[in-house]
């Protein structure tokens, strides 16, 4: 049928093989298309069952405020330790407490305390140690004004994609919505927000009329205290005096909070003195109330996230303090390490929703974990790196607050501050969770300490390094204290906690 053509042929022979090969090639389709239209035609084979989960790890970490390059460290086997236990996960969670404005961006007249900038290699210094989900919602997001959060998420814009960032936006709906990183054995969602922040640095929705504005996802709360009958007279009494009532304190409409699209308790037994609200009850105390309009949107966004990411994990950051239901455990530690009450219902809720892991940051210190309903929560991992000391620059109102002139340097102005010289405030943990088929089975606690502010350390603290035996020991031991009032088990073989999650 076919004309074998010779290599010897003349040149008509040779015009002749593509012919034959497009002939051929021709034919051989045509047999390709009768055989899928035979199969259209055929019954479809049965779907088998779901290919089942791979085994997927999570690292969570404490907050990186991380001001030097860890370049310096490559020969420090302690710290390549840490960035190996980091990067025993397929994906790894801290939050980054900095902004990175440009050069001439003004800084805002309030910060979150230290203005906290940085430059840019310092986040792909982070990266290149194997963290890939980055939370950005805190309390010194607006330290440079929304310039400097602008000029931050262009940073941020230009990785996306080798991690995720979530927690601030050009808008609220942005800064709310969920950010994915694909790793290897799963893709993972991030929804990150905070509750410690200057009232200005909160993102706004645009209007039809009217822009929106970059800032965080915010989840607010209102405190009310408890009082007497006794207590209660006498704040009636001097409702109303000079330097007694606030902006918003009177009325009796369900007006908002600021900002907030939630109304403000009202009725017989509360009043709002000084800006506070106190209400009549038989069991005095503090009580604080998550917006219930925030909690939803974020919610909302934790169910989007699951919807399209096989884990989920939920941050937020805080700086409140416990003051129900449990004791501090350790009350040689210079700041509280129980947990704010509302941010335990903020947990909860998360994994009601649909979270598979919460991790707090903000603290700047250990706080108990929480097993909820098969879930981890980690209240707080403490810090990654700490090295607010060693910031290049700070403006004029710094310095001003510890009333230090023109001529300060800047070791004098952060000496002036004081700094995080208690051990306890140095450590931390790499907290691993370990997911089979989906669900949570374990969680791996490596302790871990930054490198303390000693003489000979200049330029090179607030590191993080695998701890001795006997300090994880330590690290380890306040742990199991702090979640022993969650009703968890921390076990310890070899010097790393475990904690078995039943299913």
């Amino acid at each position: 049928m076919y004309t074998v053509i010779n290599a010897s042929n003349s040149f008509s022979s040779r015009v002749k093989k593509p012919v034959v090969a497009m002939f051929a090639a021709a034919m051989l389709l045509s047999s390709t298309a009768m055989v899928a239209l035979a199969g259209q035609a055929a019954a479809p084979a049965p779907a088998g069952p779901p290919s089942p989960l791979q085994d997927f790890s999570l690292v969570t970490l404490g907050d990186s405020l991380i001001s030097t390059r860890t370049t310096s460290e490559l020969d420090n086997p302690k710290f390549l330790a840490v960035v190996k236990a980091i990067k025993e996960g397929d994906a790894a969670f801290t939050n980054f407490e900095e902004v990175m404005p440009k050069p001439g961006t003004s800084p805002a007249a309030l910060s979150g305390d230290t203005y906290m900038s940085t430059s840019p290699h310092h986040l792909q210094d982070l990266i290149d140690m194997g963290i890939n989900l980055i939370g950005q919602a805190n309390n010194h997001v607006y330290d440079y004004g929304p310039q400097g959060l602008l000029d931050t998420i262009e940073e941020t814009d230009k990785l996306k994609g080798v991690a995720a960032f979530a927690g601030v936006g050009r808008t609220l709906g942005e800064a709310r919505q969920p950010s994915f990183f694909a790793s290897l054995h799963g893709r993972v969602a991030l929804i990150d927000a905070a509750s410690s922040f200057n009232e200005d640095a909160v993102a706004g929705d645009p209007r039809p009329d009217m822009p929106g504005r970059p800032g965080l996802n915010p989840i607010r709360y209102v405190t009310t205290y408890n009082v007497d009958q006794a207590t209660f007279d006498v704040l009636k009494s001097i409702q109303g005096r000079p330097g007694v009532a606030g902006r918003y304190d009177q009325g009796t409409g369900a007006v908002g909070w600021w900002g907030a699209r939630e109304a403000q308790p009202r009725g017989p037994d509360i009043l709002v003195a000084g800006g506070r609200t106190y209400r009549l009850s038989d069991k005095p105390g503090v009580v604080r109330k998550l917006f219930q309009h925030d909690m939803d949107a974020i919610a909302r966004n934790i169910k989007d996230g699951k919807a399209r990411a096989s884990y989920v994990l939920t941050s937020i950051h805080n700086h409140e303090n416990g003051v129900e239901p449990f004791p501090n455990p350790d009350p040689a530690l210079g700041v509280p390490t129980t947990t704010a009450d509302f941010m335990i219902e903020f947990a909860h809720a998360a994994i009601d929703a649909g979270s598979d892991v919460y991790s707090g940051t903000g603290p700047h210190t250990l706080r108990g974990i929480e097993i909820y309903k098969g879930k981890p929560i980690l209240y707080s991992l403490g810090d990654l790196f700490m090295q607010n000391d060693l910031v290049r620059i700070m403006p004029t109102e710094f310095y001003n607050r510890y009333q230090l002139g023109p001529e300060t340097t800047p070791s004098e102005g952060f000496a002036a501050r004081g700094g995080y010289e208690n051990i306890e405030l140095s450590e931390s943990v790499v907290a691993k969770t370990l997911f089979k088929n989906g669900k949570p089975v374990e969680v791996k606690l490596t302790p871990i300490l930054m490198r303390l502010k000693v003489p000979g350390n200049e330029g090179r603290y607030g590191i993080p390094e695998i701890a001795d035996a006997t300090t994880g020991a330590r690290i380890l031991g306040r742990l199991q204290q702090m979640s022993k009032p969650f009703g968890t088990t921390i076990t310890i073989r070899n010097g790393i906690g475990y904690i078995a999650i039943a299913q």
